[in-house]
């Protein structure tokens, strides 16, 4: 009797070692969530809201000034995408995005690569700056202030 209680439960465990491998082979070939990549501008939450029906004109002109204040860090932030598309980020993804505004080298426009959670917020895997150390140009003149001036010649 002590023969067969050892043999059965030497069974029931190798079955049991056997549906564990099983199913932690089922949860790799799972498919994970895959990563959106977004272009845009970081928006603090309360200016989001203020400004939502005018995004597409007050996006490109959003200040990073505006986005350090301490009203725009409590409010949290969004991502106004190129698409133009608003997206709201997770609290964890807003502290990440403050230490990323800290750096006076980084900018409100960005590049990020984030998943969508169950509250349909983003969270944050990566952000960039848009435009990798070159500020985009607005307006180059292309003739003189004044016709009559020559930057070679002397005003008389």
């Amino acid at each position: 009797m002590i023969k067969k209680i050892s043999l059965s439960s030497i069974i029931l465990v190798l079955l049991f070692l056997f549906s564990v491998f099983a199913c932690a082979q089922d949860a790799k070939e799972a498919p994970k969530e895959e990563a959106l990549e977004f272009a845009g501008t970081i928006i603090d939450n309360k200016s989001a809201e203020k400004y939502l029906d005018e995004l597409s004109t007050f996006a490109p002109r959003y200040p990073k000034a505006q986005a350090v204040i301490p009203l725009s860090v409590e409010a949290g932030y969004s991502i106004y995408t190129a698409e133009g598309e608003l997206y709201r980020f997770s609290d964890d993804s807003n502290k990440k995005i403050i230490e990323f505004l800290q750096d006076r080298n980084n900018t409100v426009q960005v590049i990020i690569e984030a998943r969508e959670d169950e509250e349909e917020e983003l969270e944050l895997i990566s952000i960039e700056n848009r435009y990798r150390g070159v500020k985009p140009v607005r307006h180059i003149r292309k003739e003189p202030y004044h016709k009559e001036y020559e930057p070679n010649q002397k005003n008389r």
